[in-house]
């Protein structure tokens, strides 16, 4: 038998998404096939899915775990030497540290369910830790916690999942009902989400109630509403004034319920926050939007999130799939579940056009060369891309890079290339325009570098560069050309020059949206070189 299901509105998308994780991870995508927007199941996917979908779970982020930090701590307590002087005092830092875990409401939970398989009684243990003088037998009772830990692997390491993951996205059935929190978690995910499948599939469903995801006829007595769903869920038995003649018609199929129930698996989520790039076109290009092997190279970086954000930005490209016609970008929907606090979590919601998406691919390599690149401890390529997309342009960016390479003398040519993604980025310019102005950029900067060669060659005093610098840099933070090219021709005047690069300076003169672009790239040029004591281009 199969089951078919069709992209629809984000949420449901990254339940299909980390529907299809959880099959990938239990290597059944066999039973899985694609037809454009629309995923086909084969009903075999199903049999022992629950134990499939804790194995995935642990598989995806056991490594973010308590459970995990307990079991680390194995080694350390192994390695430390009760005759040295340090090792009451470490052995204490471990001990404290495992006993706060095993405390914690959801371990305590746990060990409701684990004491009917299991005699040990890590708690008992505790506090036999806390009497004990002998070191030896301190660090026997904490690796004895630990063994005790590693045995029940899947039930303390899912509570921690469960709780920090799961959570995010929904809550209250299955075991996040309060009433099934000391229960088996498999049995209770299988008991909720599972077997209504097995009774829906198994008889012929006529009704007048259809499935609000996937229409197919759904009985109002195997029906799942969406309250559980967090923030997206609407609670039709209290509020019934919200529905159509008071009758309740948001509701789900037991397929579709459990689709949902995947929905954790779906968002890429790092450091208790998810991301998800929506898109309703193809179900192979929705996986590959959401590459999640590149992701998870970068959970341990700074600027996690917007590193997260930028690489799944880059995945957005021509798909090399036989299967898939040319992909042209569309608008793509960016939904992060962000938490701010444990009491407040929400979902953020963007749109990159696909305007945007072309650009961002045209300027990849100038957002590349800013990689590493550091402004008063700001990651400029962070502040770049955060610029770009949310329509802002560069230029106080561009002001404190030019005022901290003055002050520091620091070199800041990789700022060209934040002048050009300005360039690229201007709205009401034909392609024609924005490459003549880039062309443009390039002189501008070359005639910034031949002034500086000059001053070196001279052997002028370096602050005269400096004042000069700034001033230019004045005018253009306050959007003043005149005063700029009066700046700029006195300058030359004083040294016997023309002024260079006349094209580009009439153009700063008669198009204000162009003037503080080329501006920059001539401080640029003048400033690439601040703190060599050489000339050279």
């Amino acid at each position: 038998m199969q089951i078919q299901l069709r992209l629809n509105d984000f949420l449901f998308n990254s339940g299909m998404l980390g529907f299809y994780r959880v099959l990938e991870k239990a290597e059944k995508l066999s039973f899985v096939s694609f037809d454009n927007n629309c995923m086909k199941i084969d009903t075999k996917a199903l049999e022992e899915f629950q134990k499939d979908y804790i194995q995935a779970m642990l598989l995806e982020y056991e490594e973010d775990t308590k459970w995990k930090t307990a079991i680390e701590k194995e080694s350390i307590i192994q390695n430390i030497n009760v005759e040295e002087q340090e090792a009451e005092e470490k052995i204490e830092t471990e001990y404290k540290m495992i006993k706060k875990i095993m405390e914690s409401a959801s371990y305590k939970s746990g060990y409701e369910f684990i004491k009917q398989i299991d005699n040990y009684d890590p708690y008992d243990e505790i506090e036999k830790i806390k009497k004990e003088i002998n070191l030896n037998q301190k660090k026997e009772k904490l690796l004895n916690i630990i063994s005790y830990l590693k045995r029940h692997k899947e039930t303390y390491c899912m509570k921690d999942i469960i709780y920090t993951k799961i959570r995010l996205f929904w809550e209250n059935v299955s075991f996040l009902n309060k009433n099934a929190n000391k229960s088996d978690i498999t049995q209770e995910y299988k008991k909720y989400f599972l077997e209504p499948i097995q009774k829906y599939l198994s008889k012929d469903n006529k009704s007048d109630y259809t499935c609000i995801e996937c229409g197919n006829p759904v009985g109002k007595s195997e029906s799942f509403g969406m309250a559980w769903l967090k923030d997206v869920g609407v609670d039709g038995k209290k509020k019934t004034s919200m529905f159509w003649n008071y009758t309740e018609d948001a509701i789900l199929c037991p397929v579709c319920n459990l689709i949902y129930s995947c929905v954790p698996l779906g968002f890429t989520i790092c450091e208790n926050q998810g991301i998800f790039i929506n898109q309703n076109n193809h179900m192979k290009q929705l996986i590959k939007n959401n590459n999640e092997t590149k992701l998870k190279q970068l959970n341990n970086m700074e600027n996690s999130e917007q590193k997260m954000f930028l690489q799944l930005i880059s995945e957005i490209e021509h798909s090399s799939e036989k299967s898939i016609a040319y992909y042209e970008p569309s608008n793509i929907q960016v939904i992060k579940r962000i938490t701010k606090d444990n009491d407040n979590i929400s979902y953020e919601f963007n749109i990159i056009s696909k305007e945007k998406l072309k650009t961002y691919k045209k300027l990849e390599k100038e957002f590349e060369n800013l990689l590493s690149k550091y402004v008063n401890s700001k990651n400029v390529y962070m502040e770049v891309l955060k610029n770009f997309l949310e329509n802002k342009n560069q230029y106080s960016l561009l002001q404190e890079i030019i005022a901290e390479g003055v002050e520091k003398e620091k070199n800041i040519y990789f700022a060209q290339d934040i002048v050009e993604i300005q360039i690229f980025s201007i709205g009401g310019k034909t392609v024609d325009e924005q490459k003549e102005l880039s062309n443009m950029k390039i002189e501008m900067k070359n005639a910034g570098r031949w002034l500086k060669q000059y001053y070196f060659t001279e052997e002028v005093n370096s602050n005269k560069l400096k004042g000069y610098i700034l001033k230019l840099s004045n005018s253009l933070r306050v959007n003043n050309p005149e005063l700029f090219i009066d700046i700029v021709t006195r300058m030359y005047g004083s040294i016997g020059q023309a002024l260079p690069a006349a094209g580009a300076f009439i153009k700063m003169l008669t198009d204000k949206d162009s003037f503080r672009s080329l501006g920059y790239a001539y401080i640029i040029g003048l400033e690439s070189y601040i703190g060599e004591n050489k000339g050279g281009i």
